[in-house]
């Protein structure tokens, strides 16, 4: 298995990054509904090893809140993309170009 994952790194624990690993290869073949339980999981244990505010949860929620965009669930996905954005711009500052990603994934709901 891969060990650094974008946004999150090699740091996170190895069932961190399987459960991010599972949520990426389900969401990919589009069966959003199976995806769901583990990138919930993935969040549960990167708010569990990190502070809230740490750019691998930020990354995390990225993934969930993109997650929600692919079922339609916009109402859902909406405030965990400005979640996203507060993170990373407290932590990369705002003129980071990671920020960049965050608004084009918000902008595109």
């Amino acid at each position: 298995m891969p060990g650094a994952v974008a946004g999150i790194g090699a740091r996170g624990s190895p069932e961190l990054l399987a459960a991010y690993h599972r949520y990426a290869d389900l969401d990919a073949e589009g069966r959003y509904d199976d995806a769901l339980p583990c990138a919930e999981e993935a969040l549960r244990l990167g708010e569990a090893e990190v502070r809230p505010d740490h750019p691998t949860n930020a990354a995390l929620l990225s993934a969930l809140a993109q997650l929600y965009h692919h079922q339609g669930r916009h109402a859902d996905a909406e405030p965990l993309f400005r979640w996203v954005l507060a993170i990373d711009e407290k932590a990369l500052g705002p003129k980071h170009l990671g920020l960049a990603t965050d608004l084009e994934n918000y902008a595109a709901l």
